[in-house]
């Protein structure tokens, strides 16, 4: 069998791990779809339009890391930048990849039509793909930085390049590789937190949404095992911390939190943020931002404490040292809490009306994920437990 455009794509993905793609048939992408199925190494899930496609693969993206969809040329194509757009904001490397006209067709060059322009706004690499010579490392670029910026990327590829013939890729290696942390700027970032820490007593962590895409989850629970203090999570952040941890309070939620979520953090002398968005809904209407001077911010691009602000490294290499290095500080973790845990055959599926005591009043046993979508569309929160 020759070995095609189509066949390269289809072995990126296959090698980061996915073994599904959404796909929306057109007379622009019947030839590569053609070649997705042919490879063989994902399985080719149909959509009727392309916004519940570019939703599936949002959504596909949560649970696995990432997701590709496949679309058409055409007005139609513009629905699946809701879906971009979500995955976007929630930093999920979601490849959206577009069938073409043919380049010798006179409406391939249209500029209404060109879809690129507008999906420039909301990705971090858009590559045209128009020769099987420049296939690979277009393709490769893409998939290369959507990984690295946990961010939405765009490929279109002409409908008569997808079967002709391909070089076959290198070990996937080199797509996945991170960038190195400036060890300089870490150490100081560090050394001024450390500094930070030993003049506080009852310090609080309090866990935010962003830390999935930081790849710091594991390293968030030695940071917490390591001072001993208390920790929280925001609402959107409901599942990310284990719940059966003996430090853990619930979330918090401002004025919405229960009595003795809220007191813990009001009454913090030091307050851990780590990588939370905050938005009106997050802050209960912008009424209590989590900032001062009190306040260790560590965010997945810099880390601001005592008025200064570093950069230049990884949140998981950051959150690591911190919690080798750091002393326990276990003032806050003594207020007595006793959760709630869902059996594990209890539907988790909610409605508007039932959802805040259902969902975010409950504790979750170990291997509940609960995606929350809030801050970006109408809301809808889902919670799937794996036993």
């Amino acid at each position: 069998m020759i070995f095609t455009v189509g066949h390269y794509l289809a072995e990126r993905l296959t090698q980061i791990g996915l073994k599904h793609h959404f796909a929306v048939t057109g007379d622009c992408n019947l030839v590569l779809l053609d070649q997705l199925l042919t490879h063989g190494g994902m399985k080719q899930i149909y959509s009727c339009n392309e916004l519940t496609c570019s939703l599936s693969a949002e959504g596909y993206a949560r649970v696995n890391g990432a997701a590709a969809a496949v679309i058409t040329f055409g007005a139609d194509a513009i629905s699946a930048l809701n879906g971009i757009r979500e995955a976007y904001a929630e930093n999920l490397p979601v490849i959206l990849i577009s069938g073409t006209p043919n380049t010798r067709d006179p409406r391939s060059d249209l500029a209404p039509l060109r879809q690129i322009g507008m999906v420039r706004h909301i990705t971090v690499a858009a590559e045209i793909i128009t020769s099987a010579e420049t296939a690979p490392a277009q393709i490769d670029h893409v998939i290369r930085t959507a990984l690295r910026e946990k961010k939405p990327a765009y490929l279109e590829i002409a409908c008569h390049i997808a079967d002709q013939p391909c070089v076959r890729p290198s070990p996937v290696s080199s797509l996945c590789s991170h960038p190195t942390s400036d060890l300089e700027s870490l150490n100081a970032a560090v050394d001024e937190s450390l500094c930070f820490l030993e003049k506080r007593n009852r310090i609080v962590i309090l866990v935010g949404s962003k830390l999935p895409a930081a790849e710091a989850l594991e390293n968030t629970t030695e940071l917490a095992d390591g001072l001993g203090c208390s920790i929280t999570v925001v609402s959107a952040a409901k599942s990310l911390f284990p719940e059966e941890h003996p430090a853990f309070q619930s979330i918090y939620w401002d004025e919405v939190s229960n009595p003795r979520t809220e007191k813990i953090i009001h009454e913090a002398d030091g307050i851990i943020t780590l990588a939370p968005v905050w938005n009106d809904y997050s802050s209960v209407g912008w009424q209590n931002l989590i900032h001062g001077e009190n306040v260790l911010e560590i965010n997945p691009d810099r880390v601001t404490v005592n008025n200064r602000t570093f950069n230049g490294f990884c949140l998981k290499d950051f959150v690591r040292e911190i919690a080798h290095r750091s002393q326990g500080r276990p003032a806050s973790s003594k207020e007595d809490y006793q959760p709630w845990f869902f059996p594990l055959t209890t539907p988790m599926t909610n409605d508007e009306t039932t959802r805040q005591s259902n969902i975010r009043r409950r504790s979750f046993p170990r291997g509940t994920q609960a995606e929350d979508e809030m801050p970006w569309q109408p809301q809808r929160l889902m919670a799937t437990t794996s036993s």
